[in-house]
């Protein structure tokens, strides 16, 4: 993750969140896959509308059984790098998520963005457009707890005032999504860069990268 823009990621995850979760109430779609009993139910939803909205091959074999293994994972991340070599666009995976692309270097004019951005667009889908998010999702967050709903239970569990004490969800994600919002210590700081624990950051840490990116976002600005 790259902390320097980590306000700006932080909420644009919580809206996407919302957005993705709307959208698999809505669709209602059901599969002739069947879940076992341990996929949460947000996951389990998540890939049945995948699989009812004409998957590609590789998504109904990855997905059918409920599950997204390491190997099925990087079969995935190879199918995205073989459509965009086609492009002329090369990707690096990172090792926690996301990925990087840039230009292949040949005799042709270098793509500009808006072309990478756009290939990166058509060959995402089928390939690690739903996959990754699962593979992640299933693995780190298997219960399919919301971000939100982390955050407040981080903020909770760490004593936290910043809006913990609100009544419903969605006042917290509400207050917590405010731009100018920051955590009043350094655990509620912890809290919103690792709700889950994964990174096994201290609360000291934690604020040092929160800080460092919102000083590098003032400097942007």
């Amino acid at each position: 993750m790259d902390f320097p823009r980590l306000r700006r990621f932080v909420h644009g995850v919580l809206v996407c969140l919302t957005t993705l979760g709307a959208l698999f109430v809505i669709s209602g779609c059901s599969s002739s896959a069947s879940a076992s009993n341990d996929v949460a139910p947000k996951w389990e939803a998540w890939i049945r509308a995948v699989l009812s909205d004409n998957p590609s091959e590789l998504e109904y074999r990855v997905l059918s059984d409920f599950d997204v293994t390491d190997v099925e994972f990087r079969e995935a991340q190879n199918a995205l790098a073989m459509c965009l070599q086609e492009k002329g666009v090369a990707i690096d995976f990172h090792p926690e998520g996301g990925s990087t692309t840039k230009s292949i270097e040949t005799g042709r004019t270098e793509l500009s963005f808006d072309a990478m951005f756009g290939a990166y667009n058509t060959c995402v889908v089928g390939t690690t457009e739903h996959i990754e998010v699962l593979f992640y999702g299933l693995r780190d967050n298997p219960q399919g707890v919301g971000a939100a709903e982390a955050r407040r239970d981080c903020f909770m569990r760490y004593g936290v005032k910043d809006g913990s004490d609100l009544l419903s969800l969605s006042a917290f994600e509400e207050y917590i999504s405010q731009p100018e919002f920051i955590p009043t210590s350094d655990e509620g700081k912890m809290c919103m860069i690792d709700p889950h624990g994964l990174l096994g950051l201290s609360a000291r840490d934690a604020a040092l990268q929160w800080d460092s990116s919102v000083m590098t976002y003032g400097e942007e600005e």
